[in-house]
């Protein structure tokens, strides 16, 4: 199977959520969002790893409460993003004083309270249409199993359920684009952005079929800031950055990920350890109904 229109998929999907969170719940701030995401993860991505406690807290009324939840440090966030320890402090204390975050002695909480307001019970909906949306592409595409395409519209739908997956989903994404750029979560951001916005057709789908034998698309470096969430001078910066890696190149049309850099050896390696992501995630859409009846009504 060939990874590439997969991974387009895969990477496709990772930054419309960022970018719906970013906007429809922190104003547009990108940092803001990956800070409160990796909180959430922390507080509780283990609920999923026990199957009693995760079909418990998955309906829409049960997020999970607060003393289930696990704190985690501003520093274990900060390792987790990649991001400068000042930096994670200014937004930890933006989010607390926004009332997303509580802080306890052994860290910090995103609260039951905040999962169940208004605006994160649509953030949820919004993630179970989405997922719904990406798993029928990868459906298409042969990357579902029959048994996972079966399990998907016979389960009852946990819309918590796949909230959390995709907010994991999206994290283990992107700490493999961090790997791939030592440890810079952003400059890998910014390197997804190019490539993907080099695969859309001029009306702005993104063409899973795309190949080599097709002209890139470019993205010019004010748009790409527009798309990531990023200051025009920050976006910028990891731009000159690829461009000195060999990872992108700029023309008076725009920037374009080069062909050849998309089979290197380490972009290919970080394709296989994603794919690897993209199979859990998938089986975990499924066994949370994401293609059920109930699903589609409320989506």
């Amino acid at each position: 199977m060939n990874r590439r229109p997969l991974a387009r998929l895969s990477t496709e999907f990772v930054l419309r959520r960022v970018n719906r969170v970013r906007m429809s719940v922190f104003g547009g701030d990108l940092i803001l969002a990956l800070v409160f995401a990796a909180v959430t993860q922390a507080n509780v991505g283990h609920i999923d790893e026990d199957d009693a406690l995760s079909l418990r807290w998955s309906g829409l009324d049960a997020p999970p409460p607060d003393d289930l939840r696990r704190p985690v440090s501003g520093y274990t966030v900060a390792l987790t993003l990649g991001l400068p320890r000042e930096t994670i402090r200014r937004k930890i204390n933006a989010l607390v004083e926004m009332g997303l975050l509580r802080a306890v002695e052994a860290g910090y909480l995103v609260p039951a309270d905040t999962h169940g307001d208004p605006v994160m019970v649509r953030e949820t909906l919004q993630d179970s249409a989405a997922a719904r949306a990406y798993f029928t592409l990868m459906a298409r595409a042969g990357a579902v199993t029959p048994q996972d395409a079966a399990t998907a519209a016979e389960r009852p739908h946990l819309p918590r359920m796949i909230s959390r997956a995709a907010n994991a989903y999206c994290l283990a994404v992107l700490e493999e684009l961090r790997r791939l750029f030592d440890g810079e979560m952003m400059v890998g951001l910014i390197f997804c952005a190019i490539a993907n916005a080099n695969a859309r057709r001029p009306g702005g789908e993104a063409d899973e079929a795309l190949g080599p034998e097709r002209p890139a698309s470019p993205i010019t470096a004010l748009a790409l800031a527009e798309t990531v969430g990023l200051p025009r001078e920050t976006a910028r910066r990891h731009i000159k950055k690829l461009e000195q890696l060999g990872f992108c190149e700029g023309g008076r049309r725009g920037l374009i990920v080069p062909e050849p850099v998309l089979s290197r050896p380490a972009v290919h390696t970080t394709f296989e350890r994603a794919e690897a992501s993209t199979r859990r995630f998938l089986h975990q859409l499924a066994m949370a109904g994401v293609m059920s009846p109930g699903a589609e009504a409320r989506a």
